[in-house]
């Protein structure tokens, strides 16, 4: 958008099928499109539309209709985390930020083979193993894609037990 619309700086724009807008008025449901604004780390310039529909529908789908809320970041994880009760998750699944933060305490206490991917919008990674000292506030703000002061880099800020999980790769 040429300027923010309140505290938003981008708008998305749905077509009919993707934002069911009227799914109760199927009569017209085929030809009204939705459009909201939303944060820049909520959905990804990249993005296909499978991804866009789990993020505005699906089990951690963002509050749309919220326009007061705050920035309700894409938190896209795959781990391998064992022992515990979580499933691996191979390849990236859309979470809500309270599963980062139980995978995070689960990861702290998990052998050391294990991992967990963590994927921003800009399609960045970072790579946590056992024994990293990082909070979910730290993670949040890479996922968020805060930037430090005259840097063009995203502010990891992650100590973390290994170097491969302190850099973000493309």
């Amino acid at each position: 958008m040429p300027d923010p619309v309140g505290s938003f700086d981008h708008a998305l724009f749905c077509s009919p099928a993707l934002g069911r807008a009227c799914a109760a008025h199927p009569e017209v449901a085929a030809r009204v499109a939705t459009a909201f604004p939303v944060f820049d780390c909520e959905i990804g310039d990249e993005d296909p539309e499978v991804l866009v529909d789990a993020r505005i529908h699906g089990h951690a789908s963002l509050p749309h209709s919220d326009w007061g809320r705050a920035p309700y970041p894409a938190v896209d994880l795959r781990f391998d985390i064992r022992p515990s009760h979580y499933r691996p998750a191979p390849t990236f699944k859309v979470h809500r930020s309270a599963d980062l933060q139980e995978l995070l305490d689960v990861l702290a206490e998990a052998s050391p083979q294990s991992w967990l991917d963590v994927r921003n919008f800009r399609g960045e990674t970072t790579r946590l193993q056992p024994g990293a000292t990082v909070s979910c506030a730290e993670v949040l703000s890479f996922l968020v894609g805060r930037r430090s002061r005259g840097s063009g880099s995203p502010r990891v800020g992650i100590t973390a037990a290994s170097p491969e999980a302190l850099s973000t790769r493309p």
